[in-house]
Parts: structure tokens; sequence; C-alpha cells
């Protein structure tokens, strides 16, 4: 739509952003995580699938690099 080729796009992206389009995407469904586990009801795989991941352990591993907890423990704390 903007032109560009997807390397090109990515290099931009990464320029401006100061981080990749793949760790921008993660931040999202991170913070989409976080707010499932706080006011949606669901356990951490519900919230887990719901924002895409398939993976649980690369969830929790990612989910904990990114807020500093696992995400059982910020469930709990709810």
């Amino acid at each position: 739509m903007i032109g560009y080729s997807t390397s090109h796009f990515q290099l931009i992206f990464k320029k401006v952003t100061g981080i990749t389009i793949i760790q921008y995407q993660n931040e999202i469904k991170i913070k989409k995580a976080r707010d499932l586990l706080q006011y949606g009801n669901c356990n951490v795989t519900e919230a887990a699938l719901q924002v895409g991941f398939n993976d649980m352990n690369y969830f929790s591993r990612l989910y904990k690099k990114m807020t500093g907890h696992n995400p059982s423990e910020y469930l709990k704390r709810g």
C-alpha cells in the first residue's frame, strides 16, 4: 500500500520506533493479555489463546520478560 518492500518497511519501522515489528506486536498482545487477566474473568491459557499465543511456555516467558511477573502472579493479584 505504501510502496515499500517488506524488508524496507521493517527497517524504517525500527529506525522510527526503536523496536522491531514483532516486538511491537508482542507488546500489544501482552498488554491485551494483561487486561484480559485483570478484567476479562479468564485464566492464563484463555488469555494467551485470545491474543494469539498457542505455546503457553513461550507466552509465560515473554509475559514475564515484558512485565516482570508471571501471568499467573498477575492473575492472583488481579
